[in-house]
């Protein structure tokens, strides 16, 4: 009931509301809802933001570096996105998070990079989000998540083009990652990202782990030298 009052208003579109920053709000089905929140405030800010609405035992100890200012820039936007409604958090064994709103149930995934933070969440099935900046280092670590088949095509690819390649197949591979929700999935070994072009607005990931096989459409979006992807899936 909650998103769908949420996604009546402003579907797929930029907007403001009181004392909040410019972020997009997505609505990739009936029953989804992905925020985007672009980080302008200092930590004294973000604190204003977080009342007593907000449920979370595992907290930050110190939210005066990145780590802790992504946290609260994330929780804010859960605050205001379930305004005047009691928000809880909860991590399980291998600290994949799940929410709950004045004591209804919802799948949820938590992403943030640089100057972004962003939540998604569905009431239905299960969710998977990953934003990453495209930045030039990311092919120093290439070999730690490229497979051999994910090399083969990405040999085809233009050196001004690599790393935008390259971080949307890590980008790819954290969404996944936050689907599978256990912990032990090699992104190399146990996850592939198959062949793309960059005019794409969605792909095809697959794990496979002993028999563990699952294959999942993600959806693409670049947003200010970002990647933005995001996945739902149904258990």
């Amino acid at each position: 009931m909650f998103l769908k009052s949420l996604q009546a208003t402003h579907r797929n579109s930029y907007f403001r509301i009181p004392i909040v920053p410019l972020f997009k709000k997505i609505s990739p089905d009936p029953n989804s809802i992905l925020a985007i929140w672009k980080i302008n405030e200092s930590k004294e800010d973000l604190l204003q933001l977080i009342d007593e609405r907000l449920h979370e035992v595992s907290k930050p100890r110190e939210v005066h570096d990145n780590v802790g200012k992504h946290w609260l820039a994330s929780r804010a936007l859960l605050l205001q996105l379930f305004d005047k409604h009691k928000v809880e958090v909860h991590k399980d064994i291998n600290n994949k998070p799940s929410l709950v709103v004045d004591g209804q149930s919802y799948y949820i995934a938590i992403t943030h990079s640089y100057d972004y933070a962003a939540v998604m969440i569905s009431d239905t099935h299960d969710v998977g989000l990953d934003m990453e900046r495209i930045d030039t280092r990311i092919g120093r670590v290439a070999k730690k998540f490229v497979n051999e088949e994910e090399d083969l095509y990405l040999s085809k690819v233009s050196l001004d083009e690599l790393n935008y390649y390259q971080t949307i197949i890590w980008s790819a591979k954290e969404t996944m990652y936050k689907i599978y929700g256990k912990k032990e999935l090699d992104f190399k070994l146990h996850m592939s990202v198959e062949a793309f072009d960059k005019s794409q607005e969605s792909i095809l990931g697959r794990i496979h782990k002993g028999d563990e096989k699952c294959i999942l459409n993600l959806q693409l979006d670049c947003i200010d030298n970002y990647i933005l992807c995001y996945c739902r899936h149904i258990n």
